[in-house]
């Protein structure tokens, strides 16, 4: 019922998806005979963390979808899905084939598998009542991505000690937005409530069919949710996350 869906919720009884299908080629031959997922982080691999992390406030119910060197991404205690297509697909279609098998009792967190996290972040997700929301960091300017590729979003507002009490919703997301209106750099999470799950399940089939979606990455999605009229959250947070994309973010991840 609406009644219990906007119940205050705890991490407990949320389930999480990992994307971790690529290679991650620009670790050059770290990822020679395995993903960048299970890349070593201080003699630990970047996926147990990641999970480590999400186990760590009760969420225990992980899916990971794996693609390159699959047999290599076998961790204990954690659901698998194969995308045998990993190499000519996108994040999209790797979130098409989680979805396929999850049931829709429970609010689900989307994350990738190369994105380290305190775990203060997927309990703030898992405790915010709306049907769809995303983490932002707020010191976008000072990113490792700011130089690479990253999202980028617009919002309703910017953040401020007001927007702590308002709800602010994510106009766009995108890899250029004019400065001005640059509020943050998305973190890659979507949390998802168990009431949108057949709303997002149909939309992404909708998108994967379009041959041009087929290497789409989450932004298309989350845009196109916005597009439909969905209102997306926005909370806004600063730092304690890291996106391993270089040698010398696997260097600095030994020191989150």
């Amino acid at each position: 019922s609406a009644e219990k869906r906007y119940l205050p919720r705890s991490a407990e009884g949320v389930c999480a998806i990992v994307l971790a299908a690529s290679r991650g080629k620009e670790l050059g031959d770290l990822t020679g005979d395995r993903p960048k997922a299970m890349v070593g982080i201080s003699g630990i691999p970047l996926l147990e963390r990641i999970t480590d992390a999400y186990k760590s406030v009760g969420i225990r119910d992980i899916t990971v979808v794996r693609g390159y060197r699959k047999e290599t991404v076998n961790l204990p205690g954690l659901k698998y899905v194969d995308n045998a297509d990993y190499a000519d697909t996108g994040e999209l279609h790797s979130l098409h084939l989680a979805l396929q098998d999850l049931g829709e009792e429970h609010d689900v967190i989307v994350s990738y598998g190369d994105v380290l996290f305190n775990r203060y972040i997927p309990q703030m997700l898992s405790e915010a009542k709306d049907d769809l929301v995303i983490a932002v960091d707020t010191n976008w300017r000072e990113s490792a991505n700011r130089n690479r590729q990253a999202d980028y979003v617009s919002c309703s507002m910017p953040n401020s000690r007001g927007a702590f009490t308002s709800s602010v919703r994510l106009l766009q997301i995108a890899d250029h937005i004019g400065e001005a209106m640059t509020h943050g750099e998305w973190m890659g999470f979507l949390k998802i409530a168990y009431g949108a799950l057949p709303g997002v399940k149909a939309l992404v089939n909708e998108l994967i069919s379009h041959a041009e979606n087929r290497k789409a990455k989450l932004p298309v999605l989350i845009n196109a949710l916005i597009a439909r009229n969905q209102p997306v959250r926005v909370l806004y947070t600063t730092g304690h996350w890291l996106d391993i994309d270089s040698l010398a973010d696997v260097v600095e991840a030994g020191n989150f």
